[in-house]
């Protein structure tokens, strides 16, 4: 007598995913897109910062070895002379946003006077809450 169970059933049947399954993911995908944005672009702004800083290091280096040839820093505007004296190669480093940083000697910030003042407009030029500044007194 043969049963009615004897139906074969396939070694793998083939599987796939429940709309709810997909719509679960998406929702977590959905979540997590903006929060990995968000960190990915801080973090960018902070290689900037930290890039911009190391420049405003070489020009201080820079301005230290024409102050301890001449005995003054150059005056405002004039970094271009460490060029000319073979001071720095090639060109005056930039911020790390393209712009050309400012540079006061003697200058003052913060209600105090220093040999030199170098200042990048940082990431947002109408924001100077966010500068970078590097005075003659900084290591």
């Amino acid at each position: 007598m043969l049963s009615t169970n004897t139906r074969r059933r396939p070694a793998n049947p083939a599987r796939g995913f429940t709309i709810l399954e997909l719509l679960a993911v998406i929702a977590i995908i959905a979540i997590l897109g903006p929060i990995v944005t968000i960190n990915l672009v801080g973090a960018q702004d902070k290689t900037r910062i930290v890039q911009t800083k190391a420049n405003m290091k070489t020009i201080s280096g820079a301005l230290d070895l024409y102050r301890g040839a001449y005995g003054l820093y150059p005056p405002t505007g004039q970094l271009g002379v460490l060029l000319t004296e073979n001071l720095i190669k090639g060109s005056i480093p930039k911020d790390a946003w393209g712009r050309e940083m400012g540079y006061y000697s003697p200058g003052s910030y913060g209600g105090a006077n220093y040999d030199f003042i170098m200042i990048s407009a940082g990431p947002d030029p109408n924001n100077e809450t966010d500068d970078i500044v590097r005075r003659s007194t900084d290591e």
